[in-house]
């Protein structure tokens, strides 16, 4: 009889052990769901701030492809002249002789050209091909202003880094860096 006693009491241990497994299995389980809809939550709020970050970022090429294209409107049709009065400031067709434009001498010792009118920028190397006003830079330089040129304390600086600002200036305008060459939609910044 003591051996059915210890049988019996051997059985109901184990079976003490198994519920009692059971039950952190199950409660391993509960919170193992919990976990999973928790980073489920997570994981849209990323996704949903992913693409609120992606739409504003849409929205802000869109935005600055549209200036591009409306400041390349007004450099093109711009005259780059001083003078004009009510209507003819605002059409931006100055009827004075002299260029509203500054020569200005960088710190690295090249020159460019500004428009004070429209903005546009003349650097070395821009052609009347690929710059948007049509006008190169070697023509630029050669048209009357009496505005005093500005100047800029000269330092050195690695030829490396001005071939890529001159690259960076002309891939704007959707040029590759040899300033002939017209990029495709891709190409263009």
């Amino acid at each position: 009889m003591a051996n059915r006693d210890e049988d019996w009491l051997a059985a109901e241990l184990e079976a003490e052990n198994l519920r009692l497994t059971n039950e952190n299995l199950r409660i391993q389980n509960e919170h193992l769901k919990e976990q999973t809809l928790y980073y489920r939550d997570q994981n849209a709020e990323l996704a949903g701030k992913r693409q609120t970050r992606e739409n504003r970022h849409a929205k802000q090429e869109e935005t600055l492809r549209i200036n591009r294209a409306r400041l390349a409107g007004l450099q093109k049709h711009c005259t780059h002249r001083k003078g004009g009065k009510g209507d003819d400031l605002v059409k931006n067709s100055g009827n004075d002789p002299n260029y509203s434009l500054i020569k200005h001498l960088m710190e690295w010792g090249e020159q460019m050209v500004k428009c004070t009118r429209c903005t546009a920028e003349w650097w070395p190397g821009d052609t009347a091909g690929n710059h948007p006003t049509g006008i190169g830079y070697e023509e630029a330089l050669k048209l009357p202003t009496d505005n005093a040129a500005s100047g800029a304390a000269q330092f050195r600086i690695d030829p490396n880094a001005v071939a890529k600002l001159r690259a960076g200036r002309l891939a704007q305008r959707g040029y590759a860096p040899d300033g002939k060459t017209k990029l495709g939609a891709a190409g263009a910044a």
